[in-house]
């Protein structure tokens, strides 16, 4: 029971962080940030997965932490080369005039916080390009779809009808409403 209370109320916290990123695009609306990038690391399976799916849709399923730092994102992309079963990935991702995210600047308590930006959950991305930069590194060019996009539109559509499935449980309608 204690999971519970605790899902509930980190599910509160989501919503609102969401809810911020998306206000706040309204205040970003003609950002001078075009790219921004992330390292991490990711196994051999999701890295087929991505490759195999190039031109289609992508989405990471957390908030996106990302920086204008291409460096500092490749260095930790570069941290993974002594795991074996890990991939080093650089996301070099293209914003539009449209997109959603929020400077970390007046929020975080670190100093270079202002190269910082963070992604709202399951922000829908197009994989425009692949490409081996180092022996297991790549650098995978993600482009942010804006509501424009046809293939957004049938995915929005398509989520919105599994929401609107009778009988429902109540845990299905209370994860609906985060």
């Amino acid at each position: 029971m204690q999971n519970l209370e605790m899902l509930i109320k980190v599910g509160f916290f989501i919503r609102d962080l969401h809810q911020q990123i998306n206000e706040s695009y309204v205040r970003n609306d003609k950002s001078d940030i075009k790219v921004v990038y992330r390292g991490q690391g990711i196994s051999e399976n999701d890295l087929k997965l991505i490759i195999n799916n190039q031109q289609n849709l992508f989405t990471f399923t957390n908030f996106l932490w990302t920086t204008n730092d291409k460096n500092n994102s490749l260095r930790i992309a570069q941290s993974t080369k002594n795991s074996p079963n890990l991939f080093g990935v650089l996301f070099r991702i293209e914003m539009c005039s449209t997109s959603r995210f929020i400077s970390l600047e007046k929020f975080s308590y670190y100093l270079n916080a202002k190269n910082e930006f963070l992604f709202s959950i399951y922000s829908l991305f197009r994989i425009t390009n692949i490409k081996e930069i180092e022996k297991n590194i790549w650098q995978i060019d993600l482009k942010l779809i804006n509501n424009e996009d046809s293939d957004d539109q049938q995915l929005k559509d398509y989520l919105k009808n599994l929401k609107n499935i009778e009988g429902e449980t109540a845990w299905q309608q209370l994860g609906f409403y985060f």
